[in-house]
């Protein structure tokens, strides 16, 4: 049990007024390029979220070279192209069979770069975040969890696998010479999926039962479903159009509520079973609180057709950011390292890829 310590909060100074112009020239621009500008429009969309971000007076930096997120996504795009060149237009089903395989065969070792390439490129106080782990940890990870543990469990080890891949990811993230340590079990997961899915789950259920035979209409209080009887075919066609679509803008809202409650509950955990050295963490995310913001962006963003996505990307990360908190750092005896420096062509290889997971 961890004794209790003094929490700073970070500090988020960006505005929705001033990010709004980097938003809309990212969006114009990779619209108008056909999405090659979108590699530029994430180094200027994170070095402004990073730039504005304070911990203890000094702000984070991203460092990172969109060139290199460009190669990474058209080497992606190419692959893709490859693979439905000789499956759809060639026709051979075997040579495109060995790229998917390949493409398959190697996402352990993809994996591995992106989360090289996802700390390597902040900076906080000059010193360079870096992730050190073992390729061959991800192929254990990705055979014995994702695959055999997957099939042999009928996919109930979901949690489990999750909770392993913060193992993963966070045990191996360093700062300076100094190594994050996260100590979170598999339960805690396994009852915010029960919470969560199961609600997500019991909705369709409910709002169908309910359409067709709880909800009555004011015409005779009769139910949908005796009253479609009563219809024509052209006007029972649109009433049901009517409803599904009323049911899909309802559900994709409580799916997106439901992504935020997860995410609170989520990262409140994580947080919690995370330190570096003295310095703890943790996050007070209101899980009601969390969820309301994600549906309500999407429907400012898509009434504003887009122009808002500039307000609800600052909107959530200050809610992110001032609702997180850790113990003072003190003297870390920060100190430059050369992040145990792979071999040139696997930080090279590295450079080509840009997939953030999670």
């Amino acid at each position: 049990m961890k004794e209790e310590k003094d929490y700073l909060p970070l500090e988020f100074k960006g505005n929705a007024k001033e990010y709004f112009k980097i938003y809309i020239v990212n969006l114009f621009l990779s619209i108008i390029t056909l999405g090659i500008y979108s590699a530029w429009a994430k180094v200027r969309k994170n070095r402004y979220l990073y730039s504005n971000t304070y911990m203890e007076g000094s702000s984070f930096e991203y460092t990172a070279n969109p060139v290199n997120i460009l190669k990474g996504r058209l080497l992606v795009v190419g692959a893709y192209a490859l693979f439905i060149v000789f499956s759809d237009i060639l026709h051979l089903p075997i040579i495109s069979m060995i790229i998917a395989l390949s493409f398959v065969v190697i996402v352990p070792y993809l994996i591995h770069l992106a989360f090289k390439f996802r700390l390597r490129y902040v900076k906080y106080r000059g010193i360079n975040f870096s992730y050190q782990n073992k390729t061959s940890n991800f192929y254990k990870f990705y055979i014995l969890n994702i695959i055999l543990l997957n099939i042999v469990t009928l996919g109930l080890a979901g949690p489990h696998n999750l909770n392993k891949y913060f193992h993963l990811f966070l045990n191996g993230a360093h700062f300076s010479n100094k190594k994050f340590e996260y100590e979170g079990k598999s339960w805690p997961f396994y009852k915010m999926w029960l919470k969560v899915y199961g609600i997500t789950l019991i909705f369709p259920i409910f709002f169908i039962l309910a359409g067709f035979f709880g909800v009555t209409l004011p015409d005779g209080g009769q139910s949908l479903s005796t009253y479609l009887k009563g219809l024509d075919k052209d006007s029972t066609v649109i009433i049901i159009g009517i409803f599904l679509s009323i049911f899909y803008c309802v559900f994709i809202l409580i799916i997106m509520s439901l992504a935020g409650v997860y995410y609170a509950m989520q990262s409140n955990y994580i947080y919690k079973e995370t330190d570096i050295l003295d310095v703890e963490f943790k996050s007070e995310y209101n899980p009601f609180k969390m969820g309301y913001i994600y549906a309500s962006n999407i429907v400012a963003i898509f009434f504003s057709f887009g122009l808002l996505g500039a307000w609800a990307t600052i909107r959530l990360q200050r809610y992110k950011t001032e609702n997180f908190y850790h113990t003072p750092i003190g003297d870390l005896q920060l100190q430059r390292i050369s992040n145990n420096q792979a071999s040139s062509l696997g930080e090279e290889s590295s450079e080509f890829f840009d997939m953030d997971l999670g």
